[in-house]
C-alpha cells in the first residue's frame, strides 16, 4: 500500500519508497543515506532521524508532502483517462 501522508512517525524506510524523496532528504543534508549505519537508521521514524541530525522536520515533511500531492495528481489523471500532453 502506498503512503498517503507523511508525518514525524512515518518510517524512513517508507519515505524512501517515494520517488525523489531521497533528493529532498539529501538537500536537507541527511547524512545517513550513504553511511554504514543506514541499515539501522532506515528503521527509525522521520522524526527520530530529524532529531538525531538536528534537521528541520516541518520543512522536510512539507516538501515530502508536496511530492506525494504531485504523485497523486498524476495517478488521478491516469485513472480518469486524462493526460497532460
Amino acid at each position: 500500500m502506498a503512503i498517503e501522508r507523511i508525518d514525524k512517525n512515518t518510517p524512513l524506510k517508507e519515505v524512501l519508497k517515494i520517488k525523489s524523496a531521497k533528493e529532498v532528504l539529501l538537500k536537507h543534508h541527511l547524512p545517513c543515506l550513504s553511511c554504514p549505519m543506514f541499515s539501522f537508521e532506515e528503521g527509525l521514524t522521520l522524526g527520530q532521524v530529524c532529531d538525531l541530525y538536528n534537521l528541520d522536520e516541518k520543512k522536510i515533511i512539507s516538501e515530502l508532502e508536496e511530492l506525494l500531492k504531485g504523485r497523486f495528481k498524476k495517478e488521478k489523471k491516469k485513472k480518469n483517462g486524462k493526460s497532460s500532453g
